[in-house]
């Protein structure tokens, strides 16, 4: 019989899949990638690299997914915590031929400014997720627009100690092997390389085990203006978290003016903090009005992402002079 539960994750995936072939399809005829949520990072890099290159500090989210180099993956995070033990990911291509992508499982590091680095040697305070979840396949070959399914199990050791656990699931593109290229009859001088690009998507798997709690401030907020530019101002501030879990949601800037409604001028959603990293800088784009009042001010708001009842809502207040 069907729990309650995998009923709703049967239908959640349902309206993901058709979700994604609307994306991918539109994207197809659009010619344009669709821009990736900040938890999902996007890296390329040479073929003989293994490194995974920042995501941008604070950008906009996509609907359901992200599609980097021709690869759309959706959800954007997959978390196990109480009694989930298993999670899928979709693949869709977008792009016009069929590829091929390299799945596995990589330890990546936040950065103060919300970049991601490949850990080569972890810290006490690391704990990763990869030796924790087994998933299939590995590798998988994606004609256009054609839905393909990642499954993941999770596997909890009876003495494994609470906590946050996290790792990338990295989508490597393969490249096709490229005609040869036609032989110089001049003679060659020096060494000579030729360099492929490789694109890569990676998404975080976290697993919570046991009773976890997270908090969340807001400080340092401050704003610099741009004139004459789009967008015309910037807002720097902190995301201090709290507690043995990490935070995630969304940055609103809401601009208050007496007498006049509030004008949200700037949003960032999809914005985490990883542990163990306790603080986050973000930089986040506004568009004031050309003309403020001389009273006016910001209401900086971070709360949870839609459909995620992670932490209490922090806000700060900034004077605009």
């Amino acid at each position: 019989m069907m729990s309650a539960g995998n009923a709703r994750s049967g239908r959640n995936a349902a309206t993901t899949l058709l979700c994604l072939m609307g994306i991918a399809m539109a994207a197809g005829a659009s010619g344009e990638p669709q821009r990736g949520v900040e938890d999902a990072t996007a890296g390329m890099a040479t073929a003989s690299s293994a490194s995974v290159l920042s995501a941008d500090p604070a950008r906009p989210a996509a609907p359901v997914g992200q599609a980097i180099g021709g690869l759309l993956v959706a959800p954007t995070r997959l978390v196990f915590e109480g009694r989930q033990r298993t999670g899928q990911l979709t693949l869709v291509n977008t792009g016009s031929q069929t590829a091929t992508y390299r799945i596995s499982l990589v330890r990546l590091r936040m950065t103060e400014t919300g970049g991601f680095r490949e850990v080569q040697e972890p810290d006490s305070a690391e704990r990763f997720a990869d030796t924790l979840v087994r998933f299939s396949p590995r590798r998988v070959e994606l004609p256009p627009g054609v839905p393909q399914t990642v499954r993941l199990q999770l596997r909890l050791p009876a003495d494994l100690p609470p906590g946050e656990y996290r790792s990338h699931m990295l989508f490597r593109a393969i490249p096709v092997s490229a005609p040869e290229e036609s032989v110089s009859s001049a003679p060659a001088t020096g060494v000579q390389m030729m360099l492929r690009a490789v694109y890569g998507v990676s998404v975080p798997i976290i697993v919570r085990h046991g009773a976890l709690v997270a908090g969340l401030s807001l400080s340092d907020a401050r704003v610099e203006m741009v004139p004459g530019a789009d967008p015309t101002a910037l807002l720097a501030v902190t995301l201090n978290r709290s507690g043995d879990r990490s935070v995630y949601g969304d940055l609103t800037a809401v601009l208050l003016r007496d007498g006049q409604p509030d004008l949200v001028v700037g949003v960032a959603k999809g914005l985490a903090v990883y542990t163990p990293n306790t603080r986050r800088t973000c930089v986040l784009p506004m568009r004031l009005p050309s003309t403020l009042d001389p009273h006016a001010r910001l209401r900086v708001r971070f709360d949870s992402a839609s459909g995620v009842a992670e932490i209490p809502i922090a806000e700060a207040s900034v004077v605009l002079r």
